[in-house]
């Protein structure tokens, strides 16, 4: 066995055992499993219609390159529909400019719209 392939397997056998722990050397790991899952969406920083944005994934194509117009300055909100359109919109490839678009998804006042760019 390599020395990778060995401190893989101990990392990996430290974290399954942590949980017996007594006291504070297991409680790092007891609160991460005890932690709720994500649902259907992420848990977002800014509301977001996350159906909204499957619906749109629904909508544009597999092979499609799209931009994402976002009507906000908040970098937040920027941050959670970028992440939201990788997530929902893949294996589409996102771009950061409308004109060699496709497909432009458009996020407004919490509305989500999609519209054919250029091809």
């Amino acid at each position: 066995m390599r020395w990778g392939s060995a401190a893989a397997a101990l990392v990996v056998a430290a974290v399954l055992v942590s949980p017996a722990l007594p006291g504070p050397l297991g409680e790092p790991t007891r609160r991460l499993l005890n932690t709720d899952g994500d649902g259907r969406d992420p848990h977002w920083d800014r509301p977001v219609d996350g159906a909204a944005i499957r619906r749109a994934g629904d909508v544009v194509p597999d092979d499609a390159r799209y931009f994402l117009d976002v009507a906000t300055d908040d970098p937040v909100l920027r941050g959670n529909l970028k992440a939201a359109g990788q997530l929902f919109l893949a294996p589409a490839l996102p771009l950061r400019s409308p004109q060699p678009a496709a497909w432009v998804v458009r996020y407004a006042d919490g509305r989500v719209a999609v519209v054919r760019g250029r091809r």
